[in-house]
């Protein structure tokens, strides 16, 4: 399992449901970019959640608010080890970035 926490960019107005499915939202096009498919975002009763399917199971990617911060919770089921890779290292590129990105705009 990995867990990155963050501080999302704000999104005025949005409720916190309505800004997860975003961050989730955005999230997913930048893990395409990377060539990592996910589908999603979905909601249930933990909150919302992308799956990456693999050949014998899948990857989950959770999100939930700590506070004024955001924890993505990455889980593998099954046998999706080369999925799971490549899910968390797409993650942590693309947190890192847009990191990176709103250190420059401030």
């Amino acid at each position: 399992m990995a867990i990155f926490t963050f501080d999302p960019p704000a999104l005025a107005g949005a409720s916190p449901l309505a800004r997860r499915k975003s961050l989730l939202g955005w999230l997913r096009g930048r893990l395409a970019a990377r060539g990592v498919e996910a589908l999603g975002p979905a909601a249930d009763a933990g909150g919302w959640r992308l799956t990456v399917p693999g050949e014998e199971g899948f990857v989950t990617l959770r999100l939930a608010a700590e506070g004024e911060r955001m924890r993505l919770t990455v889980l593998s089921q099954g046998e999706a080890e080369a999925e799971y890779e490549e899910t968390v290292a797409a993650c942590e590129d693309s947190l890192r970035a847009a990191a990176l990105e709103s250190d420059a705009c401030a």
